[in-house]
């Protein structure tokens, strides 16, 4: 699979370059089984092996339905996230649930992880965490 638009199965995933090299944006909507987090997972390597370290994700996820709740098969699906190149994962998401979801996770996933409720925040929690995004981040917007 090729970086950019990828759409399949019952939860369908958008993933591009939020900004080039440095911080993807992936964006889920609709239903997720632990083959889709496997699946994003293995288009996210792509992404992390291509860009410029630390690569940063920015995962909306304020569309997704329904998110699997056998957290052992989950966790085992994201393995990206263990990826020396790997930067910050800040997901997006205003559903109580899913956030608790998220959390718990992540601790057992073992990665660095942020919750925003918009990609704003988003935004000004990597430019806080990661000072070479600032002038980059800037510039791509002003463009």
């Amino acid at each position: 699979m090729k970086p950019g638009m990828h759409v399949g199965g019952a939860m369908p995933f958008e993933m591009s370059w939020y900004l080039p090299k440095r911080v993807v944006l992936l964006r889920y909507y609709g239903h997720a089984t632990v083959e889709d987090i496997d699946r994003v997972g293995d288009v996210s390597v792509q992404y992390v092996l291509e860009g410029t370290p630390p690569v940063h994700i920015i995962a909306d996820m304020t569309e997704v339905e329904t998110f699997p709740t056998n957290l052992r098969q989950s966790a085992r699906a994201i393995r990206t996230i263990k990826d020396p190149a790997m930067g910050w994962t800040v997901i997006i998401s205003t559903n109580p649930l899913m956030r608790v979801i998220i959390v718990t996770l992540s601790r057992l996933a073992g990665f660095r992880f942020h919750i925003a409720t918009s990609r704003e925040q988003a935004r000004a929690f990597l430019v806080g965490v990661d000072a070479t995004l600032k002038e980059l981040l800037d510039a791509d917007l002003l463009t």
